[in-house]
């Protein structure tokens, strides 16, 4: 249970609020449920609203990874206009839609670092506002996440870092202003030159959109190469196969192709666009955001 005090903007003696959460563990696609419960102050007010939202820090310099922006990017109604009285509580109960871009912050348990991901509840008052701070929830992946980020760890690839990007992957239809994008070390049998994989899922309601970025040493060949891919919720291949053969088709393109190939689990058709962490700053009005 998560229990903050509203006292920033209404003084010593206002509301307080409890938030409590149904379940431990959400997943992007699912549900998240709980309650808020408020309790009024020393005084009678007029609760124009009660509002929790899901938030993130997200990077928002790709030279500096201090530098971050506190990110809400999807908001639930909780509560409309109501007189909280004076001691009064009352128990809102809330489910609210966890979008299916939401980072991931653990894998079959183990955590991410560097993934933050939060809830907070948003309290207004006779038109003044006031936010609890960021309480970590946890995020595990859907299937589409998982058997993807399983098959670089069972084809030899070491974990490096995750991050959580401004901006958008060109050629992907995304909700959110941001990406997520989680970096892996080779193993030996791929090419010398080959220094990291970054790999970006972008799901939705159908399947993923995965965008991979292969980084090269410097001078090394084949620097910058991209490739997209398509795959369906109802997918069921050997995955480790198929992800070894996306890379090993990028890795064959001509020398200094930047682009790669994009296509579907069960091939290639088309050319991809930027890498993970590399497209431009485009923002979608469903975010919205804080100071970090």
């Amino acid at each position: 249970m998560v229990r903050t005090r509203i006292l920033s903007r209404f003084g010593a003696g206002g509301p307080a609020v409890d938030t409590v959460l149904a379940e431990p563990v959400v997943r992007p696609g699912g549900r998240l449920r709980g309650e808020v419960r408020v309790v009024g102050g020393d005084i009678d007010v007029t609760v124009d609203q009660v509002a929790v939202g899901l938030v993130c820090r997200v990077d928002v310099s790709a030279a500096d990874p201090d530098d971050g922006a506190s990110v809400e990017f999807h908001r639930g109604t909780v509560a409309d206009a109501f007189t909280l009285r004076a001691g009064v509580r009352h128990a809102l109960p809330f489910e609210v839609e966890v979008p299916w871009e939401t980072p991931v912050t653990e894998v079959r348990g183990r955590p991410l670092p560097g993934m933050a991901v939060g809830v907070h509840t948003r309290l207004v008052v006779v038109r003044a506002v006031d936010e609890t701070g960021m309480n970590a929830i946890r995020v595990a992946p859907a299937a589409v996440h998982e058997r993807i980020l399983v098959a670089f760890t069972r084809l030899g690839f070491s974990y490096r870092d995750a991050r959580i990007r401004d901006g958008r992957l060109d050629g992907v239809d995304q909700r959110l202003p941001f990406h997520q994008e989680v970096a892996f070390r080779p193993p030996e049998s791929y090419p010398g030159w080959l220094s990291e994989v970054g790999v970006a899922i972008v799901a939705d309601p159908t399947g993923a959109d995965v965008v991979l970025g292969l980084a090269g040493r410097l001078g090394g060949r084949g620097r910058g190469r991209v490739g997209r891919f398509r795959v369906r919720h109802t997918d069921g291949p050997d995955w480790p196969a198929v992800l070894d053969g996306w890379l090993r088709e990028m890795l064959a393109g001509p020398d200094g192709d930047p682009a790669g190939r994009a296509g579907t689990a069960g091939g290639s058709s088309a050319p991809a666009h930027s890498p993970p962490g590399r497209s431009g700053a485009g923002r979608s009005e469903t975010g919205r955001r804080g100071t970090g």
